[in-house]
């Protein structure tokens, strides 16, 4: 049936005073429909929703809506963390049967704002009486004892219908209430004395039994005379202890495997393939100079929901320098690779305070340590971290920006002058800012508004162009458009604010490099197809741009993080949500108007928030998460070109 409208417009009233304009919708996936109340027969059905990137966490609240002319009762109330899609009440919070429910998932962003789905309808079923488990073959068994031939029409006999028993609970209560009971030929079960010692008959029919017999008895006393056993079966006890068992010749087999007709197992070869050696049944990696058999793929941290807006660079001591935020303690992150292909890592927790370590970036600064700019959710600040070493164990914590709220959406880069420029949002004026920091630990910096024309900023990503000075690629919101911003001086105080690409709503996700040919290239994302696409600038100022879709199968273009490999040509790491996997696009040429796409990770759900950037030995490096396991990972490709096997010609 469909949702009743009188309840629906209560609940829809109940629930928006609670209502604020965050920036993605939940939607429900079970139980029950947003059109038709759908059924549903667990009294504790789990609730699931489709993931919200951007949640810091889920409200969820069902309600009662059996009475149409009443408002909806609210019966559970739960907050969840932003990293879980699913939800089963304990016993104690399960639904009551029969009742009618509404309920809806509300995302709540990092600055407490909530947004919620549509209600989902269902009912649960009403609660049936569960029948013991051998009272169906009782009621089979009894009915073809007692089932009597049916009377001819006209013949003046009157139908008998056979009795059926009664469940064994009811049953002991009747033997209770009669010390003694016999079931006759016609089926009919009466109560009265009888002096009937055991079972035993010769199968036409049921003799009297007492309770007397029933207990004292074991089964082989109520076993009618004439029925016998076929010894071609076994008992469980011969089974167990070995006493039974029997042979069935191979070639009375059916749906045998090819290759197992003979009934031996010894057909299996073995072959290694490109960049594999194989010594028996053992294989391992090839030692081939310059061999490739693969990429690696390597957990670096996996305690509790990690992995989340990870951000990459190459430290001062030539390894990989990752931060990322903690869903599970609200806490900023970072892992220092243990060697080039970042097989392991060290982990430390920079930031604990309050709900921070989102939207993080990070650099090498002029003192070789790493910098790190980021969200605190808690206060609405920007942040900026400045590593105390290499490995980036402790880090000296300033607030840059607390000005309303602001700081989401944060890129870092350094400068010609050797300090950090780090662009961002300003979610309260819903503004493009950068901060110029004022020394090489950046605890201050010049704060200064690019472009305030009415929604803009998001999704910025800040590069240093072939001028020295900073370029910086962001999302207008209003008009759906790529946008970029070239600063006019070293401390970014003023820019040329200029429009890449306004066809259809384009521009989200974006990621800025500079080019071998000292011009800037963009990744983003295209909302309206969900392709991956570039902008490649015409001139340092970026004033125009040749555009050009990369990738257009399925939904793709998520996450988008560009670099300059070590051929000069961009590398593009990306998520493929169609699949969903991690996936590269290597740049066929500098103005990258075409490319290799390759997959490297599509086990489960995996390529969220991913960033690359080029390791010291030339090969590209990509942090991301997992979020089937919630868990940081990073990709070591297995060459230049990210793609195994490939040799440019």
């Amino acid at each position: 049936m469909k949702a009743p409208l009188l309840v629906l417009v209560a609940l829809v009233a109940a629930l928006s005073g609670n209502d604020a304009h965050a920036s993605a919708t939940p939607q429900t996936v079970s139980p029950g429909g947003t059109e038709r109340v759908a059924r549903a027969a667990d009294r504790c059905p789990t609730f699931s929703w489709g993931a919200v990137p951007e949640a810091v966490k889920f409200r969820l609240a069902v309600y009662d809506a059996t009475e149409e002319t009443g408002e909806p009762q609210l019966v559970v109330s739960e907050e969840l963390p932003g990293s879980v899609s699913s939800w089963t009440p304990s016993l104690e919070s399960c639904l009551l049967p029969g009742r009618l429910y509404a309920w809806r998932i509300g995302a709540v962003d990092a600055k407490g704002e909530v947004t919620w789905s549509s209600p989902s309808w269902f009912e649960v079923e009403p609660q049936m009486l569960e029948l013991p488990s051998n009272w169906v073959e009782q009621v089979v068994e009894r009915l073809t004892l007692t089932r009597q031939e049916e009377p001819q029409a006209g013949s003046g006999t009157a139908a008998r219908e056979p009795r059926v028993p009664v469940p064994s609970q009811t049953a002991s209560r009747m033997a209770r209430a009669a010390s003694t009971f016999s079931v006759g030929n016609s089926g009919s079960v009466t109560a009265g004395a009888v002096s009937a010692t055991s079972f035993a008959g010769d199968g036409s029919a049921v003799t009297n039994v007492d309770a007397a017999t029933l207990q004292g008895n074991t089964a082989s006393a109520f076993a009618a005379s004439a029925h016998a056993h076929d010894d071609r079966y076994y008992t469980e006890a011969e089974l167990a202890t070995g006493g039974g068992g029997g042979a069935v010749h191979w070639n009375n087999l059916t749906s045998v495997p090819e290759g197992f007709a003979d009934g031996v197992d010894n057909d299996t070869t073995y072959t290694a393939g490109t960049g594999l050696a194989l010594a028996g049944t053992q294989f391992s990696l090839a030692s081939v100079p310059n061999s490739h058999p693969g990429h690696t793929l390597t957990t670096l941290d996996s305690t509790g929901h990690v992995g989340r807006y990870t951000s990459v660079t190459v430290g001062a001591d030539d390894l990989g320098l990752i931060s990322y935020y903690d869903d599970t303690n609200l806490d900023l992150k970072v892992a220092h690779c243990s060697d080039v292909n970042c097989t392991s890592a060290t982990l430390t927790t920079l930031d604990s305070a309050g709900t921070t370590g989102l939207y993080t970036s990070v650099a090498v600064g002029a003192d070789g340590l790493g910098l790190i700019s980021y969200f605190d959710g808690t206060n609405g600040d920007l942040k900026a971290a400045h590593c105390s070493d290499v490995n980036c164990t402790s880090a000296t914590l300033t607030a840059l920006d607390s000005t309303g709220n602001v700081g989401d959406y944060t890129s870092v880069t350094v400068g010609a002058d050797g300090l950090g420029l780090i662009s961002y949002h300003d979610w309260t004026n819903h503004d493009l800012k950068v901060a110029h920091c004022s020394n090489v630990n950046c605890t201050s910096a010049t704060l200064t508004t690019l472009d305030s024309t009415e929604a803009v900023g998001a999704c910025t990503s800040v590069t240093v162009g072939a001028d020295g000075l900073g370029l910086i690629s962001y999302y207008d919101a209003t008009n759906g458009d790529l946008k970029v911003a070239h600063c006019s001086d070293v401390n970014c105080t003023s820019a040329t604010l200029s429009t890449l690409d306004s066809t259809g709503d384009v521009g989200t996700e974006t990621s800025v490099t500079v080019g071998a040919d000292g011009l800037g290239l963009i990744s983003y994302h295209d909302g309206s197809n969900f392709d991956l696409k570039v902008a490649h600038c015409s001139n340092v100022n970026c004033t125009s741009a040749t555009i050009t879709t990369l990738d257009s199968s399925g939904h793709v273009g998520f996450y988008t993080s560009v670099t300059v490999g070590a051929d000069g040509l961009g590398l593009i790491s990306y998520h493929d949500a169609s699949n969903p996997a991690l996936k590269v696009a290597h740049c066929s040429d500098v103005n990258c108007t075409s490319a290799t796409i390759t997959t490297l990770d599509s086990a489960g759900y995996v390529g969220y928030y991913t960033s690359v950037t080029v390791g010291a030995d030339g090969l590209g490096l990509i942090s991301y998460c997992d979020s089937t396991n919630w868990t940081l990972k990073v990709a070591h490709c297995a060459i230049t070109l990210s793609v195994p096997h490939f040799r440019r010609r």
